[in-house]
């Protein structure tokens, strides 16, 4: 009669259930907030990466020799790196390909001091070297 009593009491009893809960989601609820966080910081990145290249390639077009070019390339980037958001224009390495009537502009950018990096053990990351190209035909269509 007391098992019972006591089996019908643990069934009613609700206490401890939405801890228990949260204790099962709570994992998953912050490795899906620190995965959007570090992935929108690194696209963010990514994408001045990218606008930094674009504007470089259009800079070089300016030159009328290749080294020219590469120096007004070096140039946009050194002085316009940092209005590019989270770029630090120290951290980008750039090749400048001038063949066939068209200018190609590498960028690679080490993105490792970010500080999303830190937390690469919560949710998969990407690469920290972020690689750009971007091309402009020179005159003529």
């Amino acid at each position: 009669m007391r098992l019972q009593a006591t089996s019908r009491n643990l069934r009613r009893a609700q206490g401890g259930v939405a801890a228990l809960e949260f204790a099962l989601i709570a994992p998953v609820l912050v490795m899906l907030v620190f995965g959007i966080l570090e992935y929108g910081v690194y696209f963010g990145v990514a994408h001045s990466v990218q606008q930094l290249t674009n504007d470089a390639a259009r800079v070089a077009v300016g030159g009328l020799t290749s080294a020219e070019r590469t120096q007004l390339v070096n140039d946009h980037i050194g002085r316009h790196g940092r209005d590019y958001g989270l770029v630090l224009a120290e951290n980008v390495n750039v090749t400048v390909r001038d063949a066939q009537g068209e200018i190609t502009v590498l960028a690679r950018y080490d993105a490792s001091y970010l500080p999303i990096f830190a937390m690469d053990g919560i949710a998969p990351m990407a690469p920290s070297t972020i690689e750009n190209r971007a091309s402009v035909r020179i005159g003529g269509f």
